[in-house]
């Protein structure tokens, strides 16, 4: 669909939705407004991301841009992914979103070994994959 549209017209917003209400004579929903309509949808699905004694809290716009920033940081480098959060620093992006997940590391470096091992079969011992 998106590739449908001519390259000189490939400007502007990807998706302009309507305001949820009318706010002062906008014609675009605002940051705000989209946020507070995500928060609502968070509750009506019962997306619970944190439960106390006296609050739950329910999926919100910040949930869903923590997801993205997670799962992205397992696929690129920390500068692109400070790029694509919009961090002012890169430290913030490191201190949110590179190395936080013990798990998923250690997966990560157990897929590594076992490469390694299937690749000893070709005489590279280095861990390296082969080259053909």
């Amino acid at each position: 669909m998106l590739l449908s549209v001519p390259e000189a017209d490939r400007s502007g917003f990807l998706f302009n939705p309507k305001p949820y209400r009318i706010l002062k004579g906008r014609k675009r929903a605002t940051d705000d407004n989209a946020g507070r309509v995500l928060a609502k949808i968070g509750k009506a699905a019962s997306v619970v991301v944190d439960k106390k004694e006296d609050k739950t809290t329910y999926a919100s716009a910040h949930d869903l841009r923590s997801s993205f920033g997670f799962r992205w940081s397992r696929r690129v480098m920390p500068p692109v992914l400070q790029e694509l959060m919009r961090h002012e620093s890169i430290q913030t992006t490191l201190k949110y979103y590179v190395g936080q997940d013990a798990q998923a590391t250690a997966a990560e470096l157990l897929k590594a070994v076992e490469q390694g091992l299937k690749n000893a079969d070709s005489g590279n011992y280095s861990g390296n994959p082969a080259t053909k």
